[in-house]
């Protein structure tokens, strides 16, 4: 086996005013992608008394300068301000604040911590949905800050909807994953975190978790805007995890995309080009039933990224341990898909491209090619999995992210982590991980390669501007976790800011 290694140049990222690769750098010197015709953007606050009062003071620091205190300067940039970050200022008017007295909240940790049920559990989501929905009148706040206190951010009790049947049948699909993990990674914490962003895990409808709930239940209120969760421990002056400028960064990013707005976009991908990311979750239907499933995820530079549901599939529908869809449910997400990104771009994308986290089966593929061959698109299809490839280079220095290892014209290793130059460090705990990619067609490796790791830089919740999965994929992970959350006959809502 010969292996060929190149490096792929980091991507380019466009700006208001400017073009570069450093989000942190650039929105100083070019401003976001889409300004505002505002000059603030209200903010919706719920929360203990409190936790309020330490979440106005927050508000007032994304809108002046902050300091890093981290080593690594070049990496952990000064915080601007939201006037010249972002162009507007952050506010919380008086009317769109909603007050948990500290005594209710107090009792509600308190019985939290006796002894969780799920009755408790469904107090709290009631305690905080009943005051989200009072802010959701025609007049709302373009996005809603949501302060939980550490026990409640980090609860998560068994789903009270599975019978111990149901309960050991994830268990074991679960077991398979674990054990295939063991056998791959080696308890590499790398590649694990790569993993959850990829692959199906039983425990996601075993365990019901705090916070996906909200997002769900939030999603049902009619005229909800984006909420953005934050834990007290985010909020506090003294916390030891990262400086204030960093925490500004990245929650100014959030709240500033949730709000409507786009910071930035990748400048290098061809236009009428959708990628396509498809996931798979458990779930249970009102009827009973225990299924996979599927979740598909579409980005554009000429759209606003949007998900929709995918089939339920069959628990027995799978093959070496994972799900898959048959031909008519493969061409049945392909033509939402195509509807989808017509509605927003009015016209049908030139090329559509699928990116699934486990391998293609022939079924998958023929429903996914003539679906698109009816509309005559031409489709190219990418698995895109973890793996226990590592690379090692002479020296201290780790792989450069961007470097791609060749097997053959149709597999390789991408490493989307790895030793970032204008930082002069590897933002990571341990040896890189890399993206295992196969190319269904066996053409334009490298153009699938150096789009993947494009797609690595589009996710806003994060002021770095790198990830180490394609947005694609992570969006329709992070779909599909809050699905689990939500009936088979609930209406999700297809926009992104919604999610993450």
């Amino acid at each position: 086996m010969e292996i060929q290694i190149n490096r792929f140049s980091e991507p380019i990222l466009q700006y208001g005013n400017g073009e570069g690769f450093e989000p942190r750098k650039d929105l100083r010197a070019f401003g976001p992608l889409t300004k505002t015709p505002l000059l603030q953007l209200n903010l919706g606050l719920v929360g203990a008394e409190h936790d309020i009062v330490r979440c106005l003071e927050w508000i007032d620091i994304l809108n002046r300068p902050a300091v890093t205190n981290e080593s690594n300067a070049k990496r952990f940039r000064q915080y601007p301000g939201a006037p010249k970050a972002w162009g507007i200022s952050f506010c919380a008017p008086s009317h769109f604040i909603r007050k948990i007295s500290d005594s209710a909240m107090s009792i509600l940790i308190n019985r939290v911590k006796e002894k969780i049920s799920a009755a408790i559990f469904e107090e709290a989501l009631s305690l905080f949905c009943e005051q989200i929905e009072s802010l959701c009148l025609d007049r709302h706040p373009e996005a809603i800050i949501i302060i939980l206190p550490e026990v409640l951010g980090d609860l998560s009790i068994q789903n009270p909807l599975l019978t111990e049947r149901e309960k050991r049948i994830l268990e074991e699909f679960q077991s398979d994953v674990e054990s295939e993990q063991i056998g791959l990674f080696e308890l590499d914490s790398e590649s694990i975190r790569v993993a959850e962003d990829l692959l199906t895990y039983s425990q996601d409808l075993i365990f019901r978790n705090f916070c996906r709930a909200l997002k769900a239940r939030a999603m049902q209120i009619s005229n909800c805007p984006p909420i953005q969760i934050i834990r007290s421990e985010t909020i506090a002056r003294d916390s030891e995890r990262q400086s204030e400028a960093t925490r500004a960064w990245n929650l100014s990013l959030a709240l500033y995309y949730k709000a409507g707005n786009i910071p930035w976009k990748l400048r290098d991908l061809p236009p009428s080009r959708c990628f396509v990311g498809i996931s798979f979750h458990h779930l249970k239907t009102r009827e009973g039933e225990l299924v996979y499933a599927s979740t598909a995820q579409a980005f554009s530079t000429e759209i606003e990224p949007f998900a929709l549901k995918g089939s339920y599939v069959p628990r027995e529908q799978r093959r070496d341990k994972q799900p898959y869809l048959n031909q008519d449910q493969a061409a049945s997400v392909i033509e939402k898909i195509i509807a989808g990104y017509k509605r927003q771009a009015g016209v049908e994308p030139s090329q559509i491209v699928i990116h699934k986290s486990t391998p293609f089966q022939p079924e998958e593929k023929t429903g996914f090619i003539e679906q698109c061959e009816k509309s005559e698109i031409d489709c190219r299809m990418v698995s895109i999995g973890p793996t226990g490839f590592r690379l090692a280079q002479r020296g201290n220095v780790e792989p450069p992210r961007g470097t791609c290892c060749k097997i053959s014209q149709r597999e390789g290793f991408l490493f989307t982590t790895g030793y970032i130059p204008w930082w002069d460090s590897y933002p990571g705990p341990h040896i890189p991980a890399p993206l295992r990619l196969i190319v269904e067609d066996g053409i334009e490796f490298d153009d699938r390669a150096s789009e993947i790791l494009a797609l690595t830089k589009m996710n806003w919740n994060s002021s770095d501007g790198i990830g180490a999965v394609p947005i694609t994929l992570s969006f329709a992970r992070r779909v599909g976790l809050i699905m689990t959350e939500m009936g088979d006959s609930d209406a999700i809502n297809p926009l992104y800011r919604y999610y993450m």
